[in-house]
């Protein structure tokens, strides 16, 4: 897994982990995109269920787009004061 920090020249925080592209790393990809979070100030209950889609969207994209086969997912994940964007890229197979 591979990790990095940039920063936008508006101060916008932009964090990056590229994780394998199976089930069992869902949590781990969702509790990234959790701690990435951070600078946007968030509750915890809008912290939570960011983190739950985020987490059924990593899982959907590793079962559906990979099932078996090896691969990786990258997750940007873009924070500043109340506001995030989450990025979810892959390579896997087009399901719909």
């Amino acid at each position: 897994m591979s990790r990095r920090l940039l920063k936008s020249p508006d101060g916008q925080e932009i964090r990056e982990r590229i994780v394998p592209a199976r089930m069992s790393f869902a949590g781990e990809a969702a509790g990234f995109a959790r701690a990435a979070s951070a600078p946007a100030g968030f509750s915890r209950k809008r912290l939570d269920s960011l983190e739950m889609t985020v987490e059924e969207a990593f899982g959907n994209v590793a079962s559906k787009g990979y099932g078996e086969r090896p691969g990786s997912i990258r997750l940007v994940v873009s924070a500043r004061p109340g506001e995030v964007e989450v990025q979810i890229w892959d390579r896997g197979e087009p399901f719909d």
